[in-house]
């Protein structure tokens, strides 16, 4: 089909139409400046679509890796589910992510309590790293027939590491919950 108007609004029209359960668009990668003035495609849609988006970036090659970034939140458990019924190919090696992103220190704390709230930012830290490797644990079972399976869980700010994650070799498809 062929439409005219701003492509975003078509293909999340087009998507609600046809109950789409999976939207594939390419990326452009007009660059910051275009795709600041004239908006995303992709970005939109993602941000917007009733239903899963996979965007598509590069020429096509074997899928040989996934990447799957898990916050023990309901949608990463989705994408999991999701992830867990493509037919990938047994051998396939899927890589478990997790982010604990470090609360910040209150600048404002009186140095009498600073002892008191790096101890308790810290245990919140592992508190949410302990949650997020059970998050883990559950993402790795709804994999279904995939046999690798790697985890690992780091400290930082999760749209670094995700993307650090998935510039690594052996990355074809990165997988994340809304």
């Amino acid at each position: 089909q062929v439409a005219d108007g701003d492509a975003r609004h078509v293909i999340l029209a087009a998507a609600e139409e046809w109950h789409a359960d999976l939207l594939v668009l390419g990326a452009r990668g007009l660059g910051a400046v275009a795709g600041f003035l004239l908006g995303s495609v992709s970005l939109g849609v993602a941000r917007h679509a009733p239903c899963s988006v996979m965007i598509v970036k590069g020429a096509p090659a074997p899928l040989r890796g996934v990447l799957l970034a898990v916050d023990a939140s309901a949608g990463a458990a989705a994408a999991a589910a999701f992830l867990g019924r493509l037919p990938l190919d047994p051998g396939i090696t899927v890589r478990l992510l997790g982010v604990v992103e470090r609360p910040h220190f209150p600048a404002t704390t009186p140095a009498l309590a600073a002892g008191m709230v790096r101890q308790a930012l810290e245990q919140m830290v592992q508190e949410r790293r302990m949650a997020i490797e059970q998050a883990l644990d559950k993402a790795a079972g709804a994999l279904g027939a995939v046999k690798r399976v790697e985890r690992q869980v780091v400290v930082g700010h999760p749209v670094d590491e995700i993307v650090g994650a998935a510039a690594r070799p052996g990355v074809g498809l990165v997988v994340v919950g809304a």
